[in-house]
């Protein structure tokens, strides 16, 4: 159900010319040749359907490459990226845990009056403190956004940024994150959504 709630909104919001029910009853390599109907019953398929609409251009991919998109390399969508946030020292992929302990689910939001209009940010990331939230908002947006958005420790999905940008399947990705941060699938999970309205 979320699954196919996730495959409607963001067909609706690229205005694709393919219908989301079919995408649901068709055979997709992500799910080794099932469709998602069936395959997503399980957490695993379930979680790399989320992933594949919530952070990719694409509507299918081999699981090979979905492996690829969450490993220590970059990967960014247009508006959401899911990404791991970088590799050990010795320069060997991290394992599951990546942050020094207690790590947890933090959020930050903010929302800005410009020129042309507003700009509304969400993002979720794992980290230890609000300090190490702050530096990651400033490495990807710039020192303004960092100094002035609101660093929360876990996850209220009734905040107006989250609740007006975020699909009822991402809520509930980022409420299992924030239950479980560290499971093997909170392993370096990070998320942003920026959204711009015009004047």
């Amino acid at each position: 159900m979320f699954v196919a709630a996730e495959t409607g909104s963001r067909f609706a919001r690229e205005r694709s010319k393919y219908d989301p029910a079919a995408w649901m009853a068709a055979p997709r390599h992500l799910f080794g040749g099932h469709n998602a109907l069936t395959a997503c019953v399980d957490r695993t398929m379930f979680m790399r359907a989320l992933v594949l609409h919530g952070a990719t251009p694409a509507y299918d991919m081999s699981p090979e490459e979905m492996a690829l998109l969450l490993s220590p390399e970059d990967g960014e969508a247009d508006e959401i990226v899911v990404e791991p946030m970088g590799r050990a020292e010795d320069g060997s992929a991290p394992g599951p845990l990546l942050f020094p302990w207690p790590a947890a689910l933090f959020t930050a939001t903010c929302v800005e009056q410009e020129a042309g209009g507003a700009l509304h940010v969400f993002f979720a990331t794992l980290a230890s403190d609000e300090s190490q939230v702050r530096e990651q908002l400033r490495h990807r947006l710039g020192g303004r956004i960092s100094y002035i958005a609101d660093v929360e420790k876990g996850f209220d999905p009734s905040q107006p940024v989250a609740a007006s940008l975020l699909s009822e399947a991402m809520v509930y990705l980022v409420e299992q994150i924030a239950s479980e941060p560290t499971s093997t699938l909170a392993a370096g999970f990070n998320v942003l959504v920026e959204h711009r309205f015009g004047a």
